[in-house]
């Protein structure tokens, strides 16, 4: 998708699917249509960018913003938390993310664990791309595996 500049701008629940390998897919927005029941869902997940977008708000990299996005639906799958807690007003509350990044780690892999803290750094520029994500799964999956033998 980032290869052929497609995003969201809306990443929900409904848009993460996981194959009977394992494989986590995110649908392509193209496939959704006026008929899709989900589509006039209410749950949404924003990075703070785009509730605040900054000043020169061209230069915003939604597919950055589509990371954070399913960071948030994998935050909210690992605490069974209702994704309004996430914001504060019109910004997301990092000290709540971060909170419940600590509550995940007691239940997940550190690997997992470092993947989330990766994709939900607030800050768009320290926040992978899609492109980038499989190499920060594996990077992180490795380093969790150097520590454990």
């Amino acid at each position: 998708m980032q290869s052929q500049n497609v995003y969201y701008n809306g990443l929900t629940l409904q848009d993460i699917w996981l194959t009977e390998h394992g494989v986590i897919k995110v649908n392509h927005p193209l496939n959704l249509t006026n008929n899709d029941p989900y589509m006039f869902n209410e749950e949404f997940f924003y990075a703070p960018e785009q509730l605040r977008p900054p000043e020169n708000s061209i230069h915003l990299n939604h597919h950055k913003s589509e990371v954070y996005q399913l960071g948030l639906v994998l935050l909210r799958c690992c605490n069974l938390e209702d994704e309004r807690s996430f914001y504060d007003g019109d910004r997301v509350n990092q000290s709540v993310i971060g909170e419940l990044l600590l509550k995940a780690a007691t239940k997940y892999d550190e690997g997992f664990i470092n993947t989330l803290i990766a994709i939900l750094r607030e800050k768009p520029e320290e926040r992978p791309r899609w492109n980038e994500l499989e190499n920060v799964i594996v990077n992180s999956v490795a380093a969790t595996n150097r520590k454990k033998s």
